[in-house]
């Protein structure tokens, strides 16, 4: 295993390599964005944070993890991990309980809070944000169906990529169309057997979480684009606010401090955390 500076080290030096930075643990992540993510719950003062550019690459440190004794925290998105039996169960790999981050810093209540600051406004449109997403998901339910079997059977199709703008009414429109969405499931649908999209709408029906949660965090992303430029221009009624993907990202990263719901997935992975801190010792 190589570290972060180029050469090699043992396993037993990688053991004790935190103490060089006075930290009790190192915890490697995929990338940039997955660094100020997990700093939310793996205090910077306390924890050596490394990107590995990739997921392919935390395989190794997860292989030794599992192998090896190694002690050190790998913190990662799940992806279909619950569907395809490709978990791996142990407390110093901490996985988030949605898809991947994106699904977590796109909770409606947190687009709620960054909409009142687009909008300079302190009204609460929860409401109206919930319904957005619900006819969203709905519409867009057969797809990401589609998207499961895809990787559960291994087929190789191009699915929900990291985009929903092909199947809106437009670039700039919060809905699907239908049109488009049944165009693309149509060519694709001679790739799987019936028994394959059967048995992933069994999976997608059986599990307790939301569609928000399940579907890639990435294919949502120009829809929660769409809905915060559009309600935050109806309301102050100036024109379209200029919002890009990495502002996206820098308003939403952090959940809002002062959220008042019983979050499942920041419980659950505090948790995961706790334990994989006690796993260290």
């Amino acid at each position: 295993m190589s570290n972060n500076e180029g050469f090699s080290l043992s396993i037993p030096a990688q053991n004790i390599e935190a103490r060089f930075y006075n930290k009790i643990g190192i915890v490697y992540v995929e990338g940039d964005d997955d660094i100020v993510f997990w700093a939310q719950y793996f205090d910077n003062n306390l924890f050596e944070i490394r990107k590995v550019d990739g997921c392919k690459n935390l395989e190794d440190y997860e292989n030794d993890i599992l192998n090896h004794g190694l002690k050190c925290i790998v913190a990662k998105d799940s992806d279909y991990s619950s569907y395809t039996g490709n978990i791996k169960n142990h407390p110093l790999i901490v996985c988030t309980l949605s898809h991947s981050i994106e699904c977590v810093m796109y909770c409606p209540y947190n687009v709620n809070a960054c909409l009142k600051k687009l909008a300079r406004s302190l009204e609460d449109h929860i409401d109206e944000i919930l319904q957005c997403y619900d006819e969203f998901f709905n519409e867009a339910k057969e797809m990401v169906i589609y998207d499961i079997a895809n990787n559960v059977f291994g087929i190789g199709c191009s699915v929900c990529g990291d985009s929903c703008i092909p199947i809106l009414e437009s670039d700039h429109s919060v809905k699907i169309s239908v049109s488009k969405r049944d165009k693309i499931i149509n060519s694709i649908s001679p790739y799987f057997t019936k028994d394959q999209i059967d048995k992933a709408r069994l999976l997608i029906n059986n599990d307790s979480r939301n569609l928000r949660q399940i579907t890639k965090g990435h294919f949502q992303t120009s829809f929660v684009l769409n809905v915060l430029k559009k309600m935050s221009s109806k309301i102050n009624g100036n024109k379209v606010p200029s919002i890009s993907k990495d502002s996206l990202f820098a308003l939403l990263v952090n959940c809002y401090a002062g959220c008042g719901v019983d979050c499942e997935e920041r419980k659950v992975v505090r948790q995961k955390v706790v334990d994989a801190i006690a796993a260290l010792k």
